[in-house]
């Protein structure tokens, strides 16, 4: 019974892989890049800010529209291209960075049939495609032997509004955005959503373990297809098939608030201390921790509002941190922030609890020293450890999301 009911909860929340492959039969452009006014910033990737503007209507235009194109068109991607992407993004000599968990990539296209997208990744990453705002029934695996994969298919002539939003978070892999195949052309590029959220923590922001025991019959064909590949290691003590970034609290959180999100989240680091080599005042300051690239914070699309949720592997070494060491981290994070995105007042929720709520009232206690109006705790989410690794399955992610909604609202945090 178990069995059937994860089966069908996989399927309903639209959690199945797609095979990749090179497409074949496509004609090309080379280096064709429609170009627009409003740049991507070389160094800080997001869209600049739309000034309050609402982000472009996600439904396929029903009017008439004027596609020249009749065979399909490769349109190699640079700072230029008409996209909007989010999450920290850095200059390379071809595409598009795209490598934190939940950075996405979307864009307007005047098309018909499939659209597909060619990726440069070091490892295997996991991406889902919303498709004029319907997220879609498959996930899109990329790695060195798979860089291009159909992302949607059969489209009907229209405007459509395509997003991608990577699953998998940095750790797992770097990914570049390369180009996008179609018959059709870039419409206008989408604008931001008035409201920009980010969520730092770790691999509970990242989604890990999220879909263990939900993943459907096609999501472990795939496994078993890929094993003891570069693709999927069955042994692997954090299996990327189970990771979902698009299904973790801080996305779903975002997605229920209408707002664009960023995610800065690393599978077992810590606060004061964690269970890798940095913590994350230093992973903080990174456009990419593994290209080795620092992110300069000039002219970058400030937040509305800063999540945190960390403290969990701080309580999960040899020797954790004390009282006074991580109240201490807790305040120097906290103007780490600020002061990078040069926001001395930027609202900051800090919370914990979905796997323990060690730290947390160290945490609040910090917090309340500060007699800060723009500052706000949370203790403590609803705990979850059903997923892989005792991690918070996609269900308890949800119930999570719910929780910090309703406290978001409830304090008219984002007014």
């Amino acid at each position: 019974m178990k069995k059937w009911l994860s089966l069908g909860l996989a399927a309903l929340l639209c959690l199945s892989f797609v095979a990749c492959g090179t497409q074949n039969g496509a004609g090309s452009s080379p280096d064709v890049s429609p170009s627009d006014e409003s740049e991507i910033p070389a160094s800080s990737g997001e869209s600049l800010p739309s000034e309050g503007e609402p982000e472009s209507s996600a439904e396929s235009s029903a009017e008439s529209v004027e596609i020249l194109e009749t065979e399909p068109v490769t349109y190699t991607l640079n700072k230029k291209s008409p996209v909007k992407v989010t999450g920290r993004t850095t200059k390379v000599s071809e595409g598009i960075t795209l490598d934190h968990s939940a950075a996405s990539l979307t864009f307007q296209a005047k098309c018909y049939g499939d659209v597909s997208v060619k990726m440069e990744a070091s490892a295997g990453v996991i991406f889902v495609p919303f498709i004029d705002g319907v997220r879609q029934a498959t996930r899109v695996y990329f790695d060195p032997d798979h860089a291009e994969a159909v992302v949607a298919a059969g489209l009907e002539k229209g405007i459509h509004t395509i997003r991608l939003v990577r699953d998998t978070q940095e750790k797992k892999g770097s990914c570049t955005a390369i180009s996008i195949t179609m018959t059709g052309s870039f419409a206008d590029k989408p604008k931001n959503a008035s409201t920009y959220i980010e969520f730092i923590g770790d691999s509970i922001t990242c989604g890990h373990g999220s879909l263990h025991g939900f993943l459907t019959e096609q999501d472990q064909l795939t496994v078993l297809e890929r094993k003891n590949t570069i693709c999927v290691d069955p042994t692997s003590a954090e299996p990327l098939f189970e990771e979902s970034a698009t299904n973790s609290y801080g996305f779903l959180t975002a997605e229920a608030l209408g707002a664009d999100s960023g995610f800065y989240c690393y599978s077992g680091i810590g606060l004061a201390k964690g269970l890798v080599p940095f913590n994350m005042d230093e992973y903080f300051r990174y456009t990419s921790q593994l290209r080795g690239q620092l992110y300069n914070f000039v002219n970058p699309r400030v937040p509305d509002l800063v999540v945190i949720n960390l403290g969990t592997n701080d309580s999960g070494v040899a020797t954790p941190p004390s009282k006074e060491e991580y109240k201490a981290a807790v305040i120097a994070l906290i103007q780490e922030v600020r002061t990078l995105y040069g926001k001395e007042d930027l609202k900051i929720v800090w919370t914990t609890g979905m796997m323990g709520k060690a730290f947390g009232k160290y945490a609040e206690e910090a917090i309340q020293s500060l007699n800060d109006e723009n500052l706000y705790v949370h203790l403590y989410l609803p705990e979850g450890t059903s997923g892989h690794g005792s991690h918070p399955d996609l269900l308890q992610h949800q119930k999570a999301a719910d929780d910090l909604v309703k406290f978001i609202q409830d304090n008219h945090i984002l007014g």
